[in-house]
């Protein structure tokens, strides 16, 4: 299984104008057909695969509960102290990636929005066991969040399976 991030995008948007931003970012924005999730969207709702592998486990994205985690209880289940601690450490730097990847998606929102025009512009993510076409995805609800209240921690809440849209 592994976390995949979506982006549903206005159909009638020429995403090919964000061609130069898409390699600066690493992002794939492919068209994803599937019929599971084309059946809950819109007419003017198109889905694309947000990165070029499609492999986003390591998204802050819905990532708040790790994020939070109180990890120094890693010292009473650990007997050798190098292991515990280097535990510790990969765990701390994991939340300072998850972080960084969270104000990475802050920045992509803004720039698509504010500098590419993007009128319909949502996100989401789904724990996969198959491929991204295949998935049987049922969106749980359909949000929207203004560009001002984006934070870090408000990206990290967002719940699997509901799209939130900007503007």
């Amino acid at each position: 299984m592994s976390v995949r991030i979506g982006i549903i995008i206005s159909k009638d948007y020429d995403y090919k104008n964000i061609k130069d931003f898409k390699n600066k970012y690493d992002l794939g924005f492919f068209k994803i057909f599937n019929k599971y999730v084309n059946n809950q969207l819109l007419e003017d709702e198109m889905f694309l695969q947000a990165t070029k592998t499609g492999c986003d486990s390591l998204t802050g994205i819905g990532a708040y509960d790790l994020y939070i985690k109180d990890v120094s209880l890693i010292y009473q289940n650990i007997d050798d102290e190098l292991i515990a601690q280097s535990v510790v450490d990969e765990f701390e730097e994991r939340k300072q990636k998850y972080k960084a990847d969270v104000l990475r998606w802050i920045e992509i929102i803004n720039i698509l929005k504010n500098i590419y025009k993007v009128n319909k512009l949502g996100l989401f993510w789904h724990m996969c066991s198959e491929a991204f076409d295949q998935e049987k995805i049922t969106f749980s609800n359909r949000m929207s969040c203004e560009i001002k209240d984006i934070t870090a921690e408000y990206m990290m809440k967002i719940k699997p399976d509901t799209i939130i849209f900007f503007y």
